[in-house]
């Protein structure tokens, strides 16, 4: 028997395994509507919910929320015991259903389950994906082609596998997919992991404890990877480093004002250091306040990450050089800003002569990252660049987007751009 024809036989018994599931899955769900699980139903929603309620408002509240259902219903067949050290619903079912081997396999393996995080050591493709759980450090094969398309190298899987040792070798299922977080969160989840197993390091683990605790804090490990995800969905807080709030704050000196603004500058006060030509770093006491930009000969924009800054700075200015104090200012929000500078170039003088705001705006570029794959985008007529990955034309489409966003001058972090654009290229899965 040749390689191609091996491949065919262990595929034969996956997709035998995968047809069952579901089947199997749904006469388990029927099994525990028995009117002898009722008061185990209600016992069981109070743990994982901390409701109190009836059995028609748990059948009703959760059968018909899908959501619900997925994040509820394997932790109550596979993992919950009604009395410490008793059976679960699926050790009762198998006990006393009459099951064919593949099924009796299959049903061994969900009880043995349970949710855990999983590293993808690759990107997942139609053969599957290679993945490491962060529970125990196993390498594990997923020869699942679900996941191709949406789980790339260094993301987080938050998922129930199943894995089945049969008569060609083990196979590995995925049950609900729960998360699927950037590599950001890494070091988040592992603490949380190592927390919840009351470990330092996966080195020398029990797997059987691992098991164990984890089956035990299914509910914790859902809410807690779905906080993760709202708080990454998020754009970072930008703040100076008083902890204020960052905003971009500006006025302009005019005319004779102006002309005595950059003389003075130019005359090498130790207040106010030359960053490069037409930019000068302000400085009062060695606290930085912000910056003065000459726009030309006769304008000077003045720049702060507060408008308190801001006054300071005027202040300062206008008490060695004996100017006017601007009268009109304005603002400008941060996020909103530097999205803009992203997608369509900029940032300078901000980032160049704000050493805050540039600290900023590369923390928010790690969130844009992140995010950007599943952003509506108007040079995508509104699409998301996952969705347009999957129309006609749309990876040539996506492609154009990002060798713009390439071209773009970025306010001096243009390599920093550059590095955060190939990190979306691959979790996009597009060569680089």
């Amino acid at each position: 028997m040749d390689g191609r024809q091996a491949a065919n036989v262990v595929s034969y018994e996956f997709g035998r395994f995968r047809q069952l599931l579901p089947r199997l899955i749904n006469r388990c769900m029927a099994f525990s509507s028995m009117t002898r699980f009722d008061d185990a139903l209600v016992a069981a929603v109070r743990d994982f919910y901390g409701l109190d309620v009836d059995v028609a408002t748990a059948e009703t509240d959760i059968l018909e929320d899908e959501v619900e259902r997925i994040r509820f219903y394997p932790w109550f067949l596979w993992d919950f015991r009604s009395a410490p050290g008793g059976p679960s619903i699926g050790d009762q079912f198998i006990a006393e259903s009459e099951l064919t081997n593949h099924e009796h396999k299959l049903l061994e393996a969900l009880c043995r389950s349970y949710v855990s995080f999983y590293e993808a050591l690759e990107d997942a493709s139609n053969e599957g994906v290679q993945v490491r759980d962060l529970a125990t450090g196993e390498i594990i094969r997923i020869s699942d082609e679900a996941l191709a398309g949406d789980l790339f190298k260094g993301h987080l899987l938050q998922t129930r596998l199943i894995r089945i040792e049969g008569e060609d070798g083990s196979v590995v299922l995925v049950d609900a997919v729960y998360a699927c977080l950037p590599p950001d969160a890494r070091a988040t989840v592992e603490a949380e992991i190592h927390n919840l197993l009351e470990i330092d390091s996966v080195e020398g683990v029990d797997v059987m404890q691992v098991a164990r605790s984890l089956k035990g804090s299914v509910a914790e490990c859902i809410h807690f990877a779905d906080h993760l995800l709202e708080a990454l969905a998020q754009p970072p807080e930008a703040t100076n480093k008083n902890g204020e709030p960052l905003s971009l704050c500006r006025s302009t000196v005019r005319g004779d004002d102006a002309r005595a603004l950059l003389t003075g500058l130019e005359g090498n006060h130790e207040d106010f250091v030359a960053l490069q030509n037409n930019l000068w770093e302000i400085r009062v006491d060695a606290t930085e306040l912000g910056f003065a930009y000459k726009m030309d000969e006769a304008r000077v924009m003045l720049g702060a990450n507060t408008l308190e800054r801001l006054s300071e700075l005027e202040e300062a200015l206008a008490k060695t050089f004996g100017i006017t104090p601007p009268r009109l200012r304005s603002t400008s929000e941060f996020n909103a800003t530097v999205r803009d500078w992203a997608e369509e170039g900029g940032g300078h003088p901000w980032i160049t002569g704000d050493r805050e705001i540039a600290h900023a705006v590369q923390h928010w570029l790690q969130f844009w990252v992140r995010n950007w794959a599943d952003m509506p985008s108007p040079m995508l007529d509104g699409q998301t660049p996952r969705e347009a990955m999957y129309e006609p034309h749309g990876r040539r489409r996506v492609e154009t987007a990002l060798q713009r966003f390439e071209k773009l001058k970025f306010g001096g972090l243009d390599a920093n751009l550059a590095d955060n654009l190939q990190k979306l290229r691959g979790e996009l899965g597009l060569g680089l």
